[in-house]
């Protein structure tokens, strides 16, 4: 054990006591290292948005030394009996969640008590611990948890099997006595966690879950064979498109993208017409996926409908038109249309408009590539680069290569390395030489693919800002894992520099450094407790200012939002949402990524998705379902999140890939809470718009007696 573990576990001795004498460290506190995301569930599934938690009752005390454990990632018996013994319901709800935050095979008897409780909150928390702690008595504790009288419990602990490995057949087994309408609740939320191991009971089972009168569990099903998409499953995608419910054909047309063809055009054209941002959305996205993935030719009468959509009010289907244009091969009205968004849009939309240009090779293309190359908004610039590609214009790419913008330098690097079919050293070592950490860090992400460079180059582009760059560290980490694979002579030296990083780094950058250590079959090393400024007493403090929900009102320049953050439940990380908002943090900041209709992220303060406040967050997920919403911190890797957050605007995933499954980040994320008015503002929003402010108000009087 190192010097500084010694320290803090002796620290951690005395814990109690100093939380109870109220000692607290003066000025602004922060940790070294924290990440968030997470959202609440569908708010027409009565049951499945769990209400705020209210500490205003006893616990305070307990409440502070379970946040202390998570910030330091710390398992700590005799601290956790203490809490097990106060008898009330929402502090034993944080203690399972907090044993799910920092999972230790010690915890398997506090959580069998957990799991006997007469509280189903307290049970569902058990059931989602169990399933983070693993092994041989996790696995025997969920399987038990699999008939428990409440369906949320059951099916996290379904949640736990399937991370775990355990086969479908055997689980479906030990519900066959139950109803169907209850065994589907416990299998078909996590059914796709099952995706290419089920077998033909997979399937199965989400036929039989697409006849649910439940609309949550249609969706979770559907979701589930979105997961494991067959061609023969494209007849039961083109029925659902037809569905009552909007979320259903939504991810109806989603697996059309990925199975549809020709056939299925018509069908999904009049989808587009649909009133749901989500379903129209998604029936737009599946027609270009089908005729970019050569299925089927470009029939003439959906060129007619892009013309008509290209006018349509909502920003996110005029995004999501221009994204598909480019699959299409262009006459001369759309690629007209193209170029006057292009010339009079919004910078989002004509960057959207120039990427559908270039990727449908138009005449007017080039042109009007070298127009965006000259604008002062880097967004275009940026647009122009990646628009370069497939018009192999390098001489461009060496252009906006140096450009002053590191969110253009970044897009150029990423182009020119896109068109060379054989990496060029020369290309990377210019990227890791840039003063832009997004720079470094997208040459060192391509690194980790092609290990061109020697190890001193990679090291050096980031061991010198890894506590203030987290991310790009653990970029680093993943290009330095690479070239040990690739260069045997380097291997040693590298190995070495990684369990250095595992015992100095952040905590997201030691737990990186040490599955690196790991992946090149050397022993894992030992990371310690995670470091933090707070003292012991700062807890209090915390746990007394979170001990209810607050509101946050989000202004941009589209209208305003109303944010309920359900603190209790992520006390350190609504705290500093909380706080980051108050110091205007937010204001002026861009938003960054938009998939229309189902998704947007902010909160970066640099503007391309990779900034940060310069400290990371603990991960504080939560046995909570996912929905239109929700909201939460993003999280690019465990406990390395800041400030970066989402908002998930429906049940559909991304277009054609299905970059992300409904429901993927359940149990992975932190949850800050949910949208409670505005939402279909913020599915208004496009890449570039600006969030005006962000401010603390006092609960909406009719939210307020609904919730409190």
């Amino acid at each position: 054990m190192t010097s500084r573990a010694r320290r803090l576990t002796g620290v951690i001795v005395l814990v109690p006591a100093m939380l109870a004498s109220g000692c607290a460290s003066t000025g602004r506190s922060r940790t070294a290292d924290v990440p968030v995301a997470g959202g609440a569930v569908s708010r027409g599934a009565t049951g499945r948005v769990p209400p705020p938690l209210d500490l205003a009752g006893p616990g305070l005390e307990e409440t502070a030394l379970l946040l202390l454990l998570i910030d330091r990632q710390l398992y700590e018996p005799f601290s956790i009996s203490r809490v097990l013994a106060v008898r009330d319901p929402v502090l034993r709800r944080l203690l399972g969640s907090m044993l799910g935050r920092v999972p230790d095979p010690r915890a398997i008897a506090t959580l069998e008590e957990l799991a006997i409780d007469s509280d189903p909150g307290v049970r569902r928390a058990a059931a989602f611990a169990a399933g983070k702690v693993g092994g041989a008595a996790a696995e025997r504790l969920l399987a038990a948890l699999l008939l428990d009288a409440d369906a949320e419990v059951a099916s996290w602990a379904c949640h736990g099997l399937a991370r775990a490995g355990a086969p479908l057949d055997r689980i479906a087994a030990a519900l066959a006595p139950l109803p169907d309408r209850d065994r589907q609740a416990r299998l078909l939320p996590d059914l796709r966690l099952f995706a290419g191991r089920g077998g033909a009971a997979f399937v199965a089972i989400a036929l039989e879950g697409l006849t649910s009168d439940d609309a949550w569990l249609r969706r979770r099903a559907l979701s589930a064979l979105l997961a494991a998409a067959r061609p023969a499953q494209r007849p039961v995608f083109r029925r659902l498109l037809d569905d009552g419910d909007a979320g259903v054909r939504a991810l109806a047309a989603a697996g059309l993208a990925i199975v549809g063809g020709g056939e299925d055009l018509e069908a999904l054209r009049v989808a587009t017409a649909s009133s749901d941002l989500a379903a129209a959305t998604a029936a737009i996205a599946a027609g270009g996926a089908i005729v970019r993935a050569g299925r089927a030719a470009p029939p003439p009468a959906w060129r007619a409908t892009l013309l008509e959509l290209l006018s349509d009010p909502r920003p996110a289907v005029r995004a999501q038109v221009l994204d598909a244009a480019g699959a299409w091969l262009l006459d001369d009205d759309l690629e007209a249309a193209l170029a006057r968004v292009f010339g009079s849009g919004s910078p989002a939309e004509g960057a959207r408009a120039l990427g559908a240009l270039a990727a449908a090779r138009a005449p007017a293309a080039g042109d009007l590539l070298l127009v965006a190359a000259a604008d002062p908004d880097p967004a275009l610039r940026a647009a122009a680069a990646r628009g370069a590609v497939p018009l192999e214009a390098t001489a461009l790419l060496d252009r906006l290569g140096v450009d002053a913008s590191p969110v253009v330098r970044e897009a150029a690097f990423d182009a020119r390395a896109a068109l060379d079919r054989t990496p060029h050293p020369e290309l990377y070592a210019r990227a890791l030489a840039d003063p832009a950490p997004g720079v470094r860090a997208a040459a060192l992400e391509r690194l980790a693919r092609f290990p061109v460079l020697p190890f001193e180059l990679v090291l050096g582009a980031f061991a010198r800002d890894e506590r203030a760059e987290p991310e790009l560290a653990m970029a680093g980490i993943d290009a330095l894992a690479a070239r040990a694979r690739s260069a045997a002579t380097e291997r040693g030296a590298i190995v070495a520099a990684l369990e250095g990083l595992a015992e100095v780094g952040t905590h997201p950058v030691r737990l990186r450094a040490a599955d690196a250590v790991e992946a090149l079959n050397r022993p894992r090393p030992s990371i310690g407790p995670a470091i933090t400024a707070r003292k012991p007493g700062d807890y209090r403090a915390v746990a007394a200012r979170t001990r209810r929900a607050r509101w946050l009102e989000l202004e941009t320049g589209r209208g305003t939002a109303t944010l309920r953050v359900d603190c209790p439940a992520a006390a350190l990380s609504c705290l500093s949402f909380l706080q980051l908002a108050e110091q205007g943090f937010y204001d002026g900041s861009a938003v960054y990524r938009v998939v229309p209709g189902a998704w947007i992220e902010a909160g970066d303060p640099d503007g391309d998705g990779r900034g940060g406040p310069g400290f990371t967050l603990r991960d504080e997920p939560a046995p909570r379902r996912l929905g239109a919403g929700s909201f939460g911190l993003v999280r690019p890797a465990p406990h390395a999140g800041g400030a970066r957050f989402f908002v998930q605007l429906a049940d559909r995933p991304e277009p054609a890939d299905g970059g992300w499954a409904v429901g993927g980040l359940e149990g992975e994320v932190t949850v800050l809470g949910e949208v409670v008015a505005g939402l279909d503002m913020l599915g208004g929003l496009l890449e570039g718009d600006r969030l005006v402010s962000l401010r603390e108000i006092g609960p909406p009087a009719e939210l307020h007696s609904r919730t409190r």
